[in-house]
């Protein structure tokens, strides 16, 4: 079964009130929480890991930098913050797979990718249906992440709140 990593972030920054949904998460049972290096000043970023931490979860830092230097400072930021895990990156971080941002046969992709390297393949970016989880979890994807789609209340559950959001991903 994939690990559901439910990230802070819209639009590949980090929310402002990112401490308030993590809370959420926390008292939902989520134990995979990611967020990005962007959107909040450090100070904040250090008190979300703290968060993450304290609720007994595993924490994420998604590098969405685009050239080599950024990458590192980016590394250099998640070792800082204390995160358990990197995704992302080109250069240095784990395998992090937009898949579902891409054009042609996304499973196949998918089944490609964890086929074809030794560590683990998360998916991440635009998921928002049990159908797509279910395509992930047959190719072999270790995870997957979901962000806008919980937060923005478009993934298909009982109602948009955040907690039937989160419930309905997990049951997924």
């Amino acid at each position: 079964m994939p690990d559901f990593i439910f990230m802070l972030t819209r639009q590949d920054r980090t929310v402002a009130d990112a401490a308030a949904h993590c809370a959420t998460a926390l008292a939902c049972g989520v134990r995979h929480i990611g967020f990005k290096d962007i959107g909040l000043p450090v100070e904040a970023l250090h008190a979300l890991a703290a968060q993450i931490r304290a609720g007994g979860a595993t924490s994420y830092l998604e590098v969405v930098s685009r050239d080599p230097d950024s990458e590192r400072r980016s590394v250099e930021a998640g070792r800082a913050l204390g995160v358990d895990v990197l995704l992302g990156g080109t250069e240095v971080a784990g395998l992090d797979l937009l898949a579902w941002r891409a054009a042609g046969d996304v499973p196949a992709l998918i089944s490609a990718a964890c086929a074809a390297v030794e560590k683990p393949v998360i998916v991440a970016g635009s998921i928002d249906s049990p159908g797509q989880i279910a395509t992930l979890r047959q190719a072999g994807a270790a995870g997957f992440t979901i962000g806008t789609a919980a937060l923005e209340g478009r993934f298909p559950a009982e109602g948009p709140a955040l907690p039937e959001q989160l419930r309905a991903i997990a049951a997924a």
